[in-house]
């Protein structure tokens, strides 16, 4: 019971960091590429959330002295995580503001809550000393590893959707088209009434097109990252039943937890 919890548990944990990282790591280029917020907003948006999972982790750890088993609270908390990357990849638009991202970073919070306490609990319950120590060490480095991997693989997965959305849009896009002739031509209108010449301004509607054009890209692309994360997550949920239940007397080392 105790290899097996180890086993599932430092798993989980490069889940869990994987997760962790990859939606702290794509949020912030997000928010501040396409929506033009500064580094500044990006932090302070990201504050509650981060309170929020602080805040659960001594409420879980009262719910797990109480015995609600990690079979539990596991499947709870994958849950809200995989509901946090649907609702974010619903409410990414060109007019999201601050107030649209609070409420979902709040139950990434929440939810992460409910992974990280059961996570640590199920790998090091039965262990004690030495023993404690190295595993709550083999979970940590196993966490921050799925974090690198996370950030890795969502970094080059942005970067090649961008470039098949790119490609898949502007077939869309044709001379022939009649919607693409008249939006240049509404380009044009508008750049010649500020004072351009007829072809300055259609060099400067061929760049309002483009620059349309790849916007709407990259809100696909970071919809689809973070439904892939949600799915990413939602897929690993089996690997809980693989849990066994600790044997009554079975206690965890505390102090190795923290």
């Amino acid at each position: 019971t105790k290899s097996r919890n180890l086993a599932v548990g430092a798993f989980l944990s490069f889940v869990l960091g994987f997760g962790l990282f990859a939606s702290v790591f794509v949020f912030p280029i997000f928010t501040q590429r396409i929506l033009g917020f500064s580094a500044e907003q990006t932090g302070w948006l990201l504050l509650p959330g981060a309170l929020a999972s602080g805040f659960m982790m001594p409420i879980v750890g009262r719910m797990l002295v109480a015995g609600v088993p990690q079979k539990a609270m596991l499947p709870f908390g994958f849950g809200v995580f995989f509901i946090f990357t649907f609702w974010m990849a619903a409410r990414i638009s060109p007019v999201a503001g601050e107030a649209d991202f609070f409420w979902p970073l709040i139950l990434r919070g929440v939810g992460l809550g409910f992974i990280f306490m059961p996570i640590t609990t199920m790998s090091l319950a039965g262990l004690q000393g030495r023993d404690a120590g190295q595993a709550a060490g083999l979970t940590g480095m196993i966490r921050q590893l799925g974090g690198s991997f996370g950030v890795a693989i969502v970094g080059t997965y942005l970067e090649r959707s961008l470039v098949q959305n790119s490609l898949s849009q502007y077939s869309n896009i044709s001379l022939y088209n009649s919607e693409t002739v008249a939006r240049l031509q509404a380009f044009t209108q508008n750049f010649m009434a500020r004072g351009f010449s007829f072809q300055q301004a259609q060099q400067q509607a061929y760049a309002a097109m483009n620059g349309l054009v790849m916007k709407q890209v990259s809100l696909i692309t970071y919809s689809q990252v973070f439904t892939s994360l949600g799915i990413f997550f939602l897929a690993c949920l089996p690997l809980i039943l693989l849990i066994k239940r600790n044997k009554p007397g079975e206690k965890m080392d505390m102090n190795a937890a923290h």
